[in-house]
């Protein structure tokens, strides 16, 4: 088999080409013990102060900061701990969005998020998969339902691929989840 970006077998594509066109996103967020502003643009030369206002405010995050003395000035301490995990999981997706990817990489972003924070960042991807594609790796069934393709795997092996309606139509490993 072969996986296709944009018609480019992937084993074709150079690593750093990969790279630049991509983001990940964890559910463990890592971020800095600097200003929020900081964490926001890191290395991204290219990003004005607009951009990265309205990256957070698609993260749903900007009025938050804005209520803080400090707003993008607050700093952060013990690598985020000072933020709560779903302030600390929007601020990666603002960082992310603000480098505005062809391809977001999701890794559990919402395992451990409560349910409010979760139906926001769920909300959010489906005003982004216009934009961008979205490979979301979950076990939260809320996090897929959206989803224009869900692969199940059960012991490494994708077992059953389809939309949500599909899946539950099949009866199978996904409908028992």
């Amino acid at each position: 088999g072969a996986i296709l970006i944009d018609n480019f077998d992937l084993r074709a594509v150079s690593e750093a080409s990969l790279r630049k066109s991509s983001v990940l996103v964890t559910q463990e967020t890592f971020l800095f013990n600097t200003t929020i502003r900081d964490n926001l643009l890191l290395d991204n030369v290219q990003a004005t102060e607009e951009d990265m206002i309205e990256a957070a405010k698609q993260a749903n995050i900007h009025h938050l900061i804005e209520s803080w003395p400090e707003q993008y000035e607050t700093p952060v301490h013990h690598e985020g701990g000072s933020l709560s995990g779903g302030e600390r999981q929007r601020l990666s997706l603002a960082r992310a969005l603000l480098r505005n990817p062809g391809i977001l990489l999701l890794d559990e972003v919402t395992s451990a998020l409560d349910p409010a924070t979760e139906s926001d960042i769920n909300e959010l991807l489906l005003r982004l998969r216009r934009r961008m594609t979205i490979i979301s790796v979950t076990h939260r069934l809320a996090s897929v339902v959206n989803a224009d393709r869900i692969f199940v795997f059960k012991e490494g092996r994708v077992v059953e691929s389809g939309t949500h309606q599909e899946l539950l139509g099949l009866q199978g490993l996904y409908s028992s989840l």
